[in-house]
């Protein structure tokens, strides 16, 4: 292989890993502020804290007890997000489940959303929410959170 050649290769390898490293990087410090935010930034926004979630199988959750969550805009038209923000022991959040209304059941995502919706002024929406975790973690098993509502 000619020099040329070799160093053409060299700087598509070491831009592409560069480029990788910097968006990694931008999109872990946007995600991370959600969750700070999320957590920490209590004033306007509406929490149901949930204990010991279960470990079972996708196919025996539907016997799962369902936290309501009833949301009600008195305001202008807005987004509405629901967040899963743990409290204690950190699962990866593949293995944390969650189901709402009886629908498709999902893995919680990186960022911890799990509900986005925009609602007209005087709209209400209940929502029955099913979580726990899945049977293929291997672990302790402890997990605790908030359900946040912005």
């Amino acid at each position: 292989m000619s020099i040329k050649i070799r160093n053409y290769y060299l700087t598509r390898i070491i831009y592409t890993i560069l480029f990788l490293i910097f968006t990694t990087f931008y999109w872990y410090f946007n995600l991370k502020d959600i969750n700070y935010q999320t957590a920490n930034n209590l004033n306007n926004i509406k929490t149901i804290s949930f204990n010991n979630l279960k470990q079972v199988s996708d196919s025996l959750a539907k016997d799962l007890t369902p936290l309501k969550v009833n949301i009600k805009n008195e305001e202008e038209r807005r987004e509405i997000k629901i967040f899963i923000v743990p409290t204690t022991t950190k699962i990866s959040n593949n293995y944390i489940k969650y189901q709402i209304n009886d629908e498709d059941i999902h893995s919680l995502n990186l960022d911890g959303m799990i509900y986005l919706d925009n609602l007209n002024p005087n709209e209400e929406r209940n929502l029955t929410l099913k979580l726990w975790i899945s049977e293929n973690y291997q672990g302790y098993v402890k997990y605790s959170g908030n359900i946040v509502i912005i």
